[in-house]
């Protein structure tokens, strides 16, 4: 978020894509809640606010579909 503008939701994955951290709504040019300590191997970043209207929960896995061009 160092050199964010806009707030965003932070989702941290592990390599079986399970949910291991969410950073609901980071603050714009504060980098201080994107601490970490599991092994993670993806980061997702997302308009804040679509990690809760998509229901979304430390534990869960997610599913993604390939998209085409």
């Amino acid at each position: 978020m160092k050199n964010t503008l806009i707030p965003l939701d932070i989702i941290w994955l592990n390599k079986n894509l399970k949910i291991q951290k969410i950073v609901k709504n980071a603050i714009p040019f504060d980098s201080t809640t994107l601490y970490h300590v599991k092994p993670s191997l993806y980061v997702i970043e997302i308009n804040a606010g679509l990690s809760q209207e998509l229901g979304l929960t430390i534990g869960q896995t997610l599913h993604l579909k390939k998209l085409s061009r």
